[in-house]
């Protein structure tokens, strides 16, 4: 039977989230981690949030300033955070069952690019705090969360040279805003037990890559024989 994504029930799978400010490098050391734990023998499978289903593909055109609703002016205005919210709690009710569940019964180690530690730190500038965790307190919890943390104003000069769309938070402000909210909201997740690590990845890639992968090895188990 599929597990209900609002039990904290454990699965045979590691789940390993990271979290981070726009700019901080959550997709990039994903990926990276994705590709270390395959090269090495591991069942291994990489996801996001916004997911890539139904839910998460409207709120990526909703970041972007391509969905939105009519101001009072007649002007386009972007989607308020507790609408955001609901949205996202949404699309990660649907992602856990259809995705990240299946994969973590099927005893591989996920790593997704942010899940509700995100909601809690962005959302929380426009939406009551405690109605974010009452939200989001009985998904799954990871096993691990990595926070990667990165000055505002680089992360902002990464964005600016990444060349992609720019999204809702992307100003300096904001950055200063949701990275205060991150560390508030992991005091507040890791009172309760929660496994958080900060890692800084204002440093060379490769430093914060091994950091990460020591992090990783130190919860999964090694892979057994081939064939």
């Amino acid at each position: 039977m599929m597990m209900d994504p609002f039990q904290h029930r454990r699965a045979s799978g590691s789940f390993i989230v990271l979290e981070g400010i726009d700019g901080s490098g959550t997709t990039t050391h994903a990926g990276l981690l994705h590709r270390h734990l395959v090269r090495h023998g591991r069942r291994a499978h990489c996801t996001r949030e916004p997911s890539d289903g139904p839910i998460g593909s409207l709120i990526r055109l909703a970041l972007s300033r391509r969905v939105g609703v009519r101001g009072a002016d007649g002007t386009f205005a972007p989607l308020d955070e507790t609408t955001l919210a609901l949205a996202f709690a949404a699309d990660r009710a649907d992602h856990l069952r259809s995705e990240i569940i299946p994969s973590l019964e099927n005893g591989e180690i996920v790593i997704c690019d942010r899940y509700y530690l995100s909601s809690l730190a962005y959302q929380s500038a426009g939406a009551d705090y405690g109605w974010l965790r009452t939200l989001n307190t009985k998904f799954l919890r990871p096993d691990l969360t990595v926070f990667l943390d990165v000055p505002p104003t680089v992360a902002l000069e990464r964005v600016r040279t990444d060349g992609r769309m720019a999204q809702i938070y992307e100003n300096l402000e904001r950055l200063v805003q949701v990275r205060a909210a991150y560390l508030r909201a992991i005091e507040d997740l890791r009172s309760e037990g929660e496994h958080i690590v900060v890692v800084s990845s204002d440093r060379p890639a490769r430093d914060v890559h091994a950091e990460i992968v020591r992090l990783a090895e130190g919860l999964v188990p090694e892979a057994g024989p081939k064939g």
